[in-house]
């Protein structure tokens, strides 16, 4: 028994040596970054898509150029310091509270004027699309299943080409926590404290510095993605 705790005390020190390793070169990436020319641009939740250029952090970096930074914590960074925010299928992750934690935190980051872009599942679209029984609609569900829960598809066949399988594992699969429609997310931002609160396309923007960002039709395919997402820009009131 002692020896079993001793191993796990050697571990639990080990881990918080690493951790405490992380957040020091975070701070150094964060720092180096602030000292630089030119438009100031933090991408949190960048897992492995790191962008030239902005500030790529994650809780879970992927890239050595990619500080640590939980994105429901307090942000290691000054206020009134960052021009334009980015996030890509991040916030469903988060619970209510983070998020509203998160959108705080970034509401202070922000410059006067700053811009948040969020693009993040719309839960609205997916109910319509799994329920429309459209041919679209059965490319989706049996692209989810297959992909997603094979298991049900060994036990029920073609019984599992079934709409509620898919917002089954839309909910517990991949860590999501709170998805939103259109008008929830906007609530929030509007709550957070936002203005000028618009709905964008995927890879457009009113603001060169943020068209063309998103990846996530990288990793599903492309047709999926622009259903599934929906993206919002808001903006930090100026002074």
């Amino acid at each position: 028994m002692l020896k079993e705790l001793s191993k796990i005390s050697v571990y639990n020190l080990y881990k918080g040596l690493q951790f405490r390793k992380l957040k020091k070169k975070a701070l150094q990436i964060i720092h180096q970054y602030l000292q630089t020319d030119g438009v100031k641009k933090l991408h949190v939740g960048a897992g492995g898509s790191y962008l030239d250029g902005w500030l790529n952090v994650d809780l879970e970096p992927l890239d050595k150029r990619i500080a640590y930074m939980d994105a429901a914590g307090d942000y290691p960074l000054p206020d009134n310091s960052i021009e334009y925010v980015y996030c890509e299928h991040l916030f469903e992750h988060l619970s209510f509270m983070q998020q509203m934690k998160m959108l705080k935190e970034v509401v202070r980051v922000l410059k006067p004027g700053g811009v948040f872009r969020v693009a993040t599942p719309n839960l609205d679209a997916i109910l319509e699309t799994v329920n429309s029984k459209t041919e679209f609609s059965k490319e989706y569900i049996d692209w989810a299943v297959k992909t997603y829960v094979p298991h049900v598809v060994d036990q029920l066949g073609e019984g599992a080409k079934d709409e509620i399988f898919v917002i089954n594992n839309y909910f517990y699969n991949w860590g999501h926590q709170c998805i939103h429609n259109k008008r929830t997310l906007s609530l929030l931002l509007q709550r957070a404290g936002f203005r000028n609160i618009i709905g964008e396309e995927i890879y457009n923007s009113h603001h060169a510095i943020l068209k063309n960002l998103e990846t996530h039709g990288n990793v599903i395919p492309r047709h999926f993605n622009e259903m599934e997402t929906m993206v919002f820009e808001a903006q930090k009131a100026s002074i």
